[in-house]
């Protein structure tokens, strides 16, 4: 994991990176920071880099730079979740 400016080198090993401003389907995607299994932080992007281009998605296998929105101690060995947040509307059976 390299810094460079608040942007941390990562991996994605499983699934997909989205920005953190794009849509998951109909909902929003959200990030969480674990660190030895415990949420340490949980937010949004700032940004999401693929070389030096500002990228939406970064599939499996491949390797990005990424920066949250308002917190920066990310550390090697934190593991970084992304995640759908949907809205459902409550109902009455």
């Amino acid at each position: 994991m390299r810094d460079q400016g608040g942007l941390q080198g990562v991996q994605c090993r499983q699934g997909r990176r989205l920005s953190g401003d794009r849509r998951c389907g109909a909902a929003l995607c959200g990030v969480r920071l674990l660190r030895d299994n415990v949420v340490i932080h949980e937010g949004t992007l700032k940004t999401l880099k693929r070389f030096k281009d500002e990228v939406a998605e970064v599939q499996s296998g491949q390797e990005c730079g990424m920066a949250f929105e308002n917190y920066d101690d990310i550390r090697p060995g934190d593991v970084i979740e992304i995640f759908e947040r949907q809205e459902v509307e409550r109902t009455l059976d």
